[in-house]
């Protein structure tokens, strides 16, 4: 939120980015038509004037828990005693939004790689070396079994 000059102060103006992340099964339009639809109901009743842009249009993908390529991931990092990885729904952005555009849903795909949650997309966001080189045999591994 980006308003005035200092707490107690009614700016002239205010500017609010929101970020939501979408599933397929409440995608982007139906967050955008809900905010446009509040907005709308706000301008007609209030004085001032609210407009919404949309600036990022990343479409979520649907995966398939059941994929041969889960089956094959979860063989693979059991191998390299990895028992713990969970396959579940994320609600992050990836490549797969564009990746994917015009596929059908369901195509299989998966994050699978090495670096610990906790301190993605932070300034000092690190992956261990050995953790990374054992992804690198990993990926070798299941790109073989992919390719069969």
């Amino acid at each position: 939120l980006n308003a005035g000059t200092q707490p107690n102060v009614i700016p002239g103006d205010a500017e609010a980015q929101i970020n939501v992340r979408t599933t397929p099964e409440f995608d982007n339009d139906a967050v955008f038509n809900l905010i446009q639809n509040h907005v709308e109901r706000f301008n007609q009743t209030h004085q001032g004037t609210i407009t919404v842009t949309n600036t990022m249009d990343i479409k979520p993908v649907k995966g398939d828990k059941n994929a041969k390529l889960i089956q094959l991931i979860e063989q693979v990092a059991k191998k390299h005693n990895h028992d713990d990885i969970p396959v579940l729904a994320a609600p992050g952005g990836t490549d797969a939004s564009r990746l994917l555009l015009h596929k059908s849903i369901g195509f299989p795909l998966a994050v699978f790689g090495p670096g610990n949650p906790l301190v993605q997309h932070q300034a000092n966001e690190y992956c261990d070396k050995d953790m990374y080189l054992q992804f690198v045999t990993m990926y070798q591994e299941l790109m073989t079994e992919v390719l069969k």
